[in-house]
């Protein structure tokens, strides 16, 4: 089971984000806890969950995500250093090249699919 979720990249969060009702619908489980905290906010102890990402025909196995509140999730450093970015602010595209296949992405206004890993 897959879901489609908008995607924000979001070079201040260390980790990513996927949003919180997807735990349910994915089924997913408690992987790990790390500690979180946003700006001005004390850190707080988050469960961690493994799941597959796929980004256009970009697709990683197991990514460990926390939960977020919000309808959309962030694509935080640890997938964007991953990719060597590209931000054209006068025509307003971003896109990058996977530096493991330097195929280029566009990560404006796009979705990513978000799974349990299938391990194999």
């Amino acid at each position: 089971m897959t879901r489609r979720v908008p995607i924000q990249l979001d070079i201040g969060a260390a980790l990513t984000v996927i949003p919180q009702r997807l735990i349910g619908e994915l089924g997913l489980i408690k992987f790990s806890e790390v500690g979180v905290g946003g700006f001005r906010h004390t850190p707080e102890v988050e469960y961690t969950f493994l799941v597959r990402l796929q980004i256009h025909e970009w697709e990683i196995e197991a990514v460990e995500v926390i939960l977020g509140d919000d309808n959309y999730g962030l694509l935080g450093r640890d997938m964007l250093n991953r990719f060597l970015p590209t931000l054209d602010g006068p025509v307003s595209v971003a896109s990058s090249k996977n530096l493991n296949e330097m195929g280029i992405l566009s990560l404006v206004n796009k979705h990513v699919k978000v799974a349990l890993p299938q391990f194999r």
